[in-house]
């Protein structure tokens, strides 16, 4: 495969991510950008320095929004984003310089351990609100006049605000995650404004904060624009979708499924950190396998044949559960075989029917057929047991945002990370 068609699968590939990145932004906020580095880390094999500003000038794109929003609306405090911007903006460039400095493993493995951190946080202030617990706290530097709907400025609310937008700056240019997961808590500490304000005058600081940073990456000559356009751009379309999504879909649930994927997401770095630590970017995706085309229109047909089936049978599809009706002969209602079957059959039959238009990939099985036998024994037991196999939890469950079709397949996936290895490296 030549350079040329290797940028484009790259540029592909970063589109596709900007996108999902721009999705969740516009499903949980500024926030939700903070993912984006860990996923240029993974798919595109990126070092943190170069990652970052790309990740900032996304968070540039959605904040600037949401901030001219409230702006309009009333509810950003633009004295106080303009005092924690502007020294966020100071601090930052000591971050992008330090990015430069360090080496990529220790940055990654802070990286991670930050995101751990905001996951945690989040999690537990869910579990929190779910049980309606009230954290007790003191009076705020920072007091709302309510008389005229302004902040009293005192010199400990200034204090205040100018260390938070400080230290949210100076991770900003260090990490690229935008700042986000400080200013909003630091607004809550600090300050009794309202939850409308408070995010609308954090996009404010975040917009100072990402487009300052993103001017002074780009002067630096540190951001790679073939990757960096396309996955701003695909941002910006996701965020929009996101946007429309989120008036539709309970926002707890959201933040919760959020929440939980950013803490495997920091899981994956620490472990990629501490036991395969990469100093040089090494692009070593396998292109001559890698078929975005065919494996979108496999996953459009499974999304179909679920949607079908619910649509006229009233049934999600799950393979284990349709095996399993089939083998309980006196549970099983009568009318329920023949649709049973022929999806079975349908998809046995997919790879004969393959191969008379289409050369058939290579297939190749090199374990002993004992293994493989009580590995389809044990697969068999798991998906009594959770009630449920892969495609019915993951593709079905997952899509309708089920708490528990995320714990069983996060079950599933983390089970099959420790057998592989485990079978792999330590036997």
């Amino acid at each position: 495969m030549d350079y040329l068609q290797v940028i484009n699968y790259l540029q592909l590939i970063a589109l596709l991510l900007g996108a999902a990145v721009g999705l969740l932004m516009g499903l949980t906020g500024a926030g939700g950008a903070i993912l984006s580095v860990p996923l240029l880390i993974f798919a595109l094999d990126l070092q943190i320095y170069q990652a970052g500003p790309i990740a900032l000038a996304a968070v540039a794109l959605s904040a600037s929004i949401g901030a001219v929003l409230g702006l309009r609306a009333h509810t950003l405090r633009y004295k106080a984003a303009l005092l924690m911007g502007l020294f966020g903006l100071m601090f930052s460039p000591i971050g992008l310089w330090l990015s430069h400095q360090i080496p990529n493993t220790p940055l990654q493995l802070g990286f991670g351990l930050v995101l751990l951190l905001v996951s945690s946080h989040r999690i537990l202030q869910i579990y929190h609100a779910h049980k309606g617990i009230i954290p007790i706290r003191s009076a705020p530097p920072c007091q709302l006049n309510q008389s005229i709907s302004r902040l009293i400025w005192t010199v400990p609310c200034a204090r205040a605000l100018i260390r938070s937008g400080a230290s949210a700056g100076l991770l900003s240019g260090l990490l690229g995650v935008g700042g986000g997961f400080i200013i909003v808590p630091a607004l809550k500490k600090y300050t009794d404004l309202p939850m409308t304000s408070i995010v609308a005058t954090s996009l404010g600081v975040l917009t100072i904060v990402s487009v300052g940073s993103t001017l002074l990456a780009s002067m630096a000559n540190t951001i790679p624009w073939a990757i960096a356009t396309p996955f701003i751009s695909g941002s910006g379309l996701g965020l929009i979708m996101g946007r429309h999504l989120s008036k539709k879909w309970e926002s707890a649930r959201i933040e919760l499924l959020f929440a939980v994927f950013s803490m495997l997401v920091s899981f994956s770095l620490l472990y990629k950190s501490i036991f395969h630590g990469v100093d040089t970017m090494n692009i070593n995706i396998a292109w001559a396998q890698f078929t975005p085309i065919a494996s979108l229109i496999g996953g459009v047909l499974i999304g179909l044949s679920a949607v079908i089936l619910i649509a006229t049978r009233g049934r999600i599809l799950g393979i284990s559960g349709m095996i399993g009706g089939l083998m309980q002969f006196n549970n099983t209602p009568k009318g329920h075989y023949s649709w049973r079957i022929a999806f079975i059959l349908g998809v046995m039959s997919t790879s004969f029917f393959y191969q008379l238009w289409m050369t058939a990939p290579e297939s190749r099985i090199d374990t002993d057929y004992i293994p493989l036998v009580l590995a389809g024994l044990l697969v068999g037991f798991g998906t009594r047991m959770g009630s449920g196999c892969t495609s019915g939890h993951a593709v079905c469950g997952l899509s309708r945002l089920s708490t528990r079709s995320l714990i069983a397949t996060l079950s599933f996936m983390a089970s099959g990370f420790i057998v592989a290895y485990v079978y792999n490296h330590l036997r």
